[in-house]
């Protein structure tokens, strides 16, 4: 819709704005603000009565956020300009969970 005139903004998750920016048929014409507006948490749907599997994907991603690994997760799906805000640092470095 951006990319046809339809709209003149988007409102999203940051993450979801920058992805689709990067399969926009004109991506020079688009702009991530980064002014923050809500901080919203992220979750993943597990299966109840599997504790195991659930500490070892919670045991995962803290590991993938403490170590840095995210931003090349990051780099690699939004290209190499990509910078994450200081908002989403910080909520990696929250939802670490120490070995």
């Amino acid at each position: 819709m951006l990319d046809r005139g339809e709209i003149v903004a988007y409102f999203a998750d940051r993450s979801i704005l920058m992805y689709l920016a990067t399969q926009s048929d004109a991506p020079k014409r688009l702009r991530v603000t980064e002014q923050t507006l809500t901080m919203e948490p992220y979750a993943l749907a597990l299966r109840r009565g599997h504790p195991d599997f659930r500490l070892a994907v919670e045991r995962a991603l803290s590991r993938i956020y403490r170590s840095g690994e995210i931003v090349e997760i990051f780099s690699g799906l939004f290209g190499k300009n990509f910078e994450l805000s200081p908002a989403l640092q910080a909520l990696y470095q929250f939802s670490a969970l120490p070995d």
